[in-house]
């Protein structure tokens, strides 16, 4: 019971931390250099859900690109796109994670 408890901590700290790095990536689309960074790192947090990155090296060129392109909004909906894919790979683990304690 105590290490569920401790992988479900773990696993708020890294859903946390990801949240914290889009967000910070929305509020600051006029500084490239700051975004580059963010995407750096959030390709640095492996989502085992995604098996892979939470953001791979093409979607980070893809972004980068249109911001250096002046599109703003495309480079957003590139974006939203990823995050709708963490977001919707989440909440299938948490209904599985639910159903499995459920049958217990």
């Amino acid at each position: 019971r105590g290490a569920e408890r401790a992988m479900q901590r773990r696993q708020e700290r890294y859903q946390d931390i990801v949240e914290k790095l889009f967000e910070e990536i929305r509020s600051h689309w006029d500084d490239l250099p700051r975004v580059s960074r963010l995407l750096i790192e959030l390709g640095r947090i492996y989502d085992p859900l995604l098996s892979g990155r939470v953001v791979e090296p093409s979607i980070h060129r893809q972004i980068m690109e249109l911001l250096r392109s002046g599109k703003t909004e495309e480079a957003r909906q590139v974006l939203e796109q990823r995050i709708e894919s963490h977001h919707r790979f989440e909440r299938l683990k948490q209904e599985r994670e639910a159903a499995f304690r459920s049958e217990r």
